[in-house]
């Protein structure tokens, strides 16, 4: 029982190690650059993941289980409305940007091994589910037309608000390199939420023309 709580203990140090050092000196590293970085062997490190798309996938694990748990808090909270959801979204960027390696990756899995794929293929299902919940909740509470759950509106709405939630963090990267996530954070999250501009209601107009960005947007995470 010890040494298995104790192998336990050293993947998780490892994922969450290797996550940082994927973050800020990106993702093509090989596994003997880790291994060096973080002061370890490489055999150390592939006797708990056999390769690195193996140990990527488990960071993605790790931000797929805090989304959950993210999700249910947010359920747990009572009433719906743009705010509360505009809260959930920011939370969730957090987590985005924590794990923004796995998110990189995973846009770039046409080059990995399956296991990345496998990643996608599991968790992308309940993603739109997901989505699919949260628009119904706003058309029940008034902020949104019934007219975005019409098939073709909602694919349309679906791509838009599903690309714009994951894709940020590679355009953060990509072109705007040069401010901090923080500083780009609201105009992230203002965007995602946008999508949804072509369906409210007057209700949910005034509600998100009320949405103080900056002032949700205000983030702990400094990784």
């Amino acid at each position: 029982m010890g040494k298995t709580k104790k192998g336990q203990k050293a993947k998780i140090e490892i994922v969450t190690q290797s996550r940082d050092v994927f973050n800020r000196r990106g993702i093509h590293i090989t596994l003997g650059e880790l291994a060096s970085e973080l002061g370890l062997g490489v055999s150390f490190i592939t006797n708990h993941f056999r390769t690195k798309d193996h140990l990527i996938v488990a960071i993605a694990d790790e931000f797929n289980t805090r989304n959950r748990e993210i999700e249910q808090e947010f359920s747990d909270g009572g009433s719906v409305n743009l705010l509360s959801y505009a809260r959930m979204f920011s939370t969730m960027m957090d987590n985005q940007f924590l794990h923004r390696c796995a998110i990189i990756a995973i846009f770039s899995f046409i080059n990995a091994e399956k296991e990345l794929f496998r990643e996608i293929r599991e968790h992308y299902p309940r993603s739109k589910d997901s989505v699919r919940l949260f628009v119904r909740s706003l058309v029940e509470a008034g902020y949104v037309e019934p007219s975005i759950l019409q098939r073709k509106s909602y694919e349309v709405f679906a791509f838009q608000f599903v690309n714009l939630f994951m894709s940020w963090v590679t355009n953060h990267a990509l072109f705007n390199v040069d401010k901090t996530y923080e500083e780009m954070k609201p105009i992230y999250l203002a965007g995602i939420m946008s999508s949804l501009r072509p369906f409210f209601t007057e209700k949910g107009k005034e509600a998100f023309d009320g949405l103080n960005f900056k002032k949700i947007s205000q983030s702990g995470v400094s990784a």
